[in-house]
């Protein structure tokens, strides 16, 4: 099955048309009270997640007949799309992230477990057994950690006080095979 758009391209004009700064800084709750971040990485990682969907499922809306979220932690991927069409039909992408250890190194990319989804039944930790996959992403953020930074609970009048747990971020996207090597 050949499909006519390029994701890599959707998505990486999306990400910038956003004009996210991704300077978050905490959570809000409905008394005003902002929860301040730490730099969790499955804290900063949910973060991604929760930002990204919308972005994603918005750029690629025309090209697709539905998408669905996996609520369970340990299953690949995050966000199926499903396009029109006969098996295979579904687009994988999985949110990853990772912080940068210094300028010349990161810590890595999780990228699933040989042992489950890409071995024969293919279909252990997988939403969809994995030959119904037509291609699998990765959206992928780099950050540096912004050091000394300790969760607090303030105002949301104080949230220009509120400094963000991480900074520099970097959205990469590539297919998850260039990415494993």
């Amino acid at each position: 099955m050949a499909q006519a758009f390029d994701v890599r391209n959707i998505l990486t004009e999306a990400f910038k048309k956003t004009g996210v700064e991704w300077h978050i800084k905490g959570v809000l709750n409905g008394k005003g009270n902002l929860y301040t971040l730490s730099d969790d990485t499955k804290l900063i990682s949910k973060v991604f997640e929760l930002v990204s969907f919308p972005i994603i499922v918005k750029a690629m809306e025309p090209y697709i007949k539905k998408w669905e979220t996996e609520e369970r932690q340990t299953v690949y991927p995050d966000l199926t799309l499903l396009l029109p069409g006969l098996v295979p039909n579904k687009i994988a992408i999985d949110i990853k992230s990772t912080y940068r250890r210094d300028t010349n190194s990161v810590a890595g990319f999780t990228l699933g477990s040989y042992t489950a989804s890409l071995r024969p039944p293919y279909t252990k930790n997988i939403r969809y057994p994995y030959t119904e996959y037509l291609e699998h992403w990765i959206v992928g953020f780099v950050y540096s950690r912004v050091p000394g930074i300790k969760p607090e609970v303030t105002s949301l009048n104080h949230y220009d006080k509120v400094i963000a747990p991480i900074t520099d971020v970097e959205v990469i996207i590539h297919e998850k095979m260039a990415i494993s090597f």
